[in-house]
């Protein structure tokens, strides 16, 4: 299995505001996961994810607007496949089943920070 990570991020002084710069920072990065291998021969499925942020900074104060899994993918964050039994007929099952737990959804973030 391969993970790949790439952030690009540029920062810039827009303009001067009342003698203070107003700067602009904006930051994207991506995420893929190539499909991972699980027991009994499967697969699980190949994942890419999307984030990305903005933020204002005028002297002592700054805004940010952060988003992850900007594409609202839906995916598994982790996966197995065994056997199990939940007790939902009189006989068991013996074949595996998947399990997982689902990935993050789409999250826009805001937040004010206070340079002292």
């Amino acid at each position: 299995p391969v993970v790949v990570r790439a952030d690009v991020s540029l920062q810039r002084s827009l303009f001067t505001l009342a003698g203070e710069p107003l700067d602009l920072r904006v930051g994207y990065g991506t995420t893929f996961l190539s499909p991972r291998p699980l027991p009994y021969a499967q697969e699980a499925a190949p994942v890419f994810l999307v984030d990305a942020s903005v933020s204002l900074r005028r002297s002592f104060i700054e805004v940010t607007v952060d988003a992850t899994n900007l594409l609202d993918a839906r995916y598994a964050d982790t996966e197995y496949s065994f056997v199990s039994s939940w007790q939902t007929s009189a006989i068991p099952s013996a074949l595996p089943a998947r399990h997982l737990s689902a990935g993050p959804p789409l999250a826009v973030l805001g937040s004010v920070t206070l340079f002292l």
